[in-house]
């Protein structure tokens, strides 16, 4: 699997839970290792997934209390604070070391909308409002937010699936994989 391969199959891991009888059949601390996995191929690329790679690693931390607690507001604010930084981290790398505008463009977009999302959770958590659960009339401007935040999210992983065979970002090109055997 390419390593943006890998950062979006772990993410998906991430934010979705198997559950049965309350048990995550697939901890957050697998996701995060994936997704880890994946950035330390890129590390050394860019300063960028460098900084993404420090950020995953920060989330295999928060998977640890995670096995064994539900998650409340401060461990939600982390590990919004941690994509966050991945997403910018993320996006910051693919810009340098990708040489077309146009995927240099979206990454940047991305990387900006991606803080932006990312202090409004942090800031509706600092408030001590969930963004998720009100009691008045702001509920459906919350709803808003959570489905603005979802859809860039979802755009987030689908521009990294669609940018994960580039060789710049890892991926074996014809002239690189090995030979077949036999």
């Amino acid at each position: 699997m390419t390593p943006l391969g890998m950062v979006v199959a772990g993410l998906l891991l991430v934010v979705n839970d198997f559950r049965f009888n309350g048990l995550d059949l697939i901890p957050d601390l697998i996701g995060w290792g994936i997704v880890l996995g994946g950035l330390a191929k890129l590390a050394g690329r860019s300063p960028g997934f460098t900084a993404a790679a420090v950020a995953a690693s920060f989330g295999v931390v928060l998977g640890i209390p995670l096995l064994v607690v539900e998650a409340g507001r401060g461990l939600v604010a982390a590990e919004s604070l941690v994509i966050g930084v991945l997403v910018f981290g993320t996006c910051t790398g693919i810009s340098a070391v990708v040489d077309r505008s146009d995927v240099q463009r979206t990454a940047n977009l991305l990387r900006w909308i991606g803080l932006a999302v990312t202090l409004t959770a942090l800031l509706s958590s600092a408030l001590g409002r969930s963004i998720m659960v009100t009691a008045d009339g702001a509920q459906v401007a919350a709803a808003v937010v959570v489905l603005l935040a979802l859809a860039f999210f979802a755009w987030f992983l689908v521009f990294l699936w669609s940018n994960r065979k580039d060789p710049a970002l890892g991926a074996l090109d014809a002239r690189t994989q090995p030979e077949p055997v036999g």
